[in-house]
């Protein structure tokens, strides 16, 4: 990436794989703003290049971005681009990683029902090209969007299976992400005792040795929801608070305003309804500016219980 652009044309091509690399190793340690300037780049690279297969590449990794700054609108339109052209050149693994955007889009929007079906279709084509690891991280988000949708025996199938692949490729990283999803599935179930022992809730050491923030953020999440329904509520408070401040680091404004709701869980579970009223409040606010219909559904009903005449 030091050389000049104009010193080797022949090298372009090389230039915008280094490149794609750099943005994920960027967007993998939570610099999403730096992610998306390089995808940019490749995406210019691969056009000027008449790269068909790494434009759609280009445009899934760009969709992927957006979705990670909570701009679902424009992952919907990246991805869905992406995907025309990935299934009329043939691109199988690039039209996977595209329907992975639109189920991610779709999941944070609220529609778990569109999720399921695009992770699910996702899954499928990532098994015709034999990507072990990418059927295992499509069937986690498969199961993500199952257990919020009530199927819970669904998702923890789905997950025993992707954690077994993920271990037996070696990818870590992805099996804290398996083991977040399926502590709140176990949470959904009613049983955060198990959560947390999922979790590891008294050290919650392991994923933070991969320096990515997002993962971070999301299983401290995971961990003040599973430490409230124990009544360990100052753990709740800090696994929240420390979670709500990766999170604003990041600029991910739908983790945002999930730790802002669990802070208000905890405070209204400690008798602070004033408190839990203003934040829910913010968190609200963020929540209709994103077009998370879910959340947004979620936040009136708790309003609404605070709000009710005693």
């Amino acid at each position: 990436l030091a050389l000049p652009t104009t010193a080797r044309h022949d090298l372009a091509a090389s230039r915008a794989d280094v490149m794609t690399g750099a943005g994920h190793i960027a967007q993998n340690t939570g610099a999403v703003g730096e992610a998306d300037r390089y995808f940019q780049a490749v995406l210019e690279m691969r056009r000027h290049l008449g790269d068909e297969a790494g434009v759609a590449r280009a445009l899934a990794d760009l969709g992927w971005i957006a979705w990670r700054q909570c701009d679902f609108p424009k992952a919907r339109r990246l991805s869905a681009e992406c995907l025309t052209l990935a299934e009329r050149i043939g691109a199988t693994r690039v039209a996977a990683l595209a329907l992975t955007n639109l189920g991610a889009a779709a999941l944070f929007e609220g529609d778990l029902a569109e999720a399921s079906a695009a992770f699910a279709r996702s899954s499928v084509l990532r098994a015709e090209v034999v990507d072990r690891r990418g059927v295992a991280f499509a069937d986690t988000f498969l199961a993500w969007a199952r257990c919020r949708a009530g199927d819970l025996g669904e998702a923890l199938e789905l997950l025993e299976r992707a954690e077994d692949t993920l271990r037996s490729v070696g990818d870590q990283r992805l099996v804290y992400f398996a083991r977040d999803i399926r502590a709140e599935t176990y949470i959904r179930q009613g049983d955060p005792a198990t959560a947390a022992t999922i979790l590891q809730i008294d050290s919650m050491t392991g994923v933070r040795r991969f320096g990515d923030r997002w993962s971070v953020a999301h299983g401290l999440a995971v961990a003040s929801w599973a430490s409230r329904l124990l009544g360990r509520f100052d753990r709740a408070v800090a696994f929240a608070s420390e979670s709500l401040e990766l999170r604003r680091a990041e600029g991910d404004r739908y983790g945002e305003a999930e730790s802002l709701a669990l802070l208000a869980a905890a405070a209204r579970a400690t008798g602070d309804e004033t408190t839990a009223l203003g934040l829910l409040r913010e968190s609200r606010e963020i929540r209709s500016a994103i077009g998370d219909a879910g959340g947004l559904a979620e936040c009136d009903a708790e309003l609404a219980q605070l709000t009710a005449p005693a």
